[in-house]
């Protein structure tokens, strides 16, 4: 029963809970194949929920879960065992 209360009271909280998109520079892709791998070892990274690269805008869009904050070191260490130099960085916030 105390669960559920529990759950009952978190779910508002949950609604209201700030979504961070972390963009962060890349130098260092020059293919598709480099998007891809790219994607595939931010997205292992504890906490994020959406990752999307971009070649032509050399970024990763990278949308974490609402109920954890961005580990920036984390995703720009990923960045780096995956063979790239992570650049300057920004977040946005949203509802």
């Amino acid at each position: 029963m105390r669960k559920i209360l529990i759950i009952i009271l978190l779910i508002p909280c949950l609604a209201f809970a700030k979504q961070e998109t972390v963009i962060i520079d890349i130098n260092g892709m020059t293919c598709q194949f480099c998007v891809l791998g790219l994607r595939k070892t931010i997205s292992k990274v504890p906490g994020v929920k959406n990752v999307q690269v971009s070649l032509k805008l050399r970024k990763a869009r990278v949308v974490m879960d609402p109920s954890q904050n961005a580990d920036i070191p984390a995703i720009k260490k990923a960045i780096r065992q995956a063979g790239y130099t992570p650049g300057n960085h920004r977040i946005i916030y949203s509802r």
